[in-house]
């Protein structure tokens, strides 16, 4: 019987940890994508900084 309640409570604790993990998974592939739009709008301000660069040097 202390063996079958033993299991049974490493499953549960087993189980919480696949939740946690799932939502740090989630967390980082959030993370990533905000990641991926910063380097964007980085890219865009670039890019509109080296026009209005040229378009004074006229």
């Amino acid at each position: 019987k202390v063996f079958n309640e033993t299991a049974k409570k490493q499953m549960e604790e087993l189980q919480a940890l696949k939740v946690k993990l799932k939502l740090k998974e989630e967390e980082s592939v959030q993370f990533l994508e905000q990641q991926t739009l910063c380097k964007d709008e980085a890219s865009d301000f670039t890019i509109i900084l080296e026009e209005m660069e040229q378009l004074l040097e006229m």
